[in-house]
């Protein structure tokens, strides 16, 4: 049974958190920028 891993990088800042995924290391992703809020927060890592 192969195991698969996602890697989740957060860049927080005061009023954003830059998102960032990788299957492996030779294949980053930027995902985007949200706002630091608990709704915003909540909404993308329950996606």
């Amino acid at each position: 049974m192969k195991h698969e891993k996602l890697h989740i990088g957060l860049d927080v800042h005061g009023q954003t958190i830059t998102i960032a995924n990788a299957e492996d290391k030779n294949d980053v992703r930027l995902y985007g920028a949200i706002s630091s809020d608990l709704h915003s927060v909540d909404k993308r890592s329950t996606a």
